[in-house]
């Protein structure tokens, strides 16, 4: 099967949410959205996932990659690490592993 690829205008952040959560295989195979805008930490994280090996995997959505979304990400996954979160993150989800982070970001035209 050859890919196709198609041109969108993704004009604001719900629809790039939405995109990127219709088609997130495409962003790793197996990779599975268990929850959106979850505030973990100070920081929002617009989807929450769980890759093939269950490993959390926390990605942040933005239209520019700068300074900005790495750090509402490190922020996070600092609290995702910190015990009192890591336990009620687990039992949400029940899972053990440690997360990871994902990036995606969009020009906005």
């Amino acid at each position: 099967m050859r890919p196709t690829f198609r041109k969108l205008e993704v004009k604001d952040i719900g629809n790039l949410e939405r995109l990127v959560a219709d088609n997130i295989d495409g962003v790793e195979p197996g990779l599975k959205v268990v929850d959106s805008r979850l505030l973990l930490g100070q920081a929002a994280i617009d989807l929450v996932g769980l890759d093939s090996k269950d490993s959390l995997v926390l990605i942040a959505l933005d239209f520019s990659a700068d300074d900005g979304l790495l750090l509402r990400v490190m922020d996070a996954y600092s609290g995702v690490s910190s015990t009192r979160t890591r336990s009620a993150v687990s039992t949400r989800w029940r899972r053990q592993r440690p997360g990871r982070r994902a990036f995606c970001s969009s020009s906005r035209r």
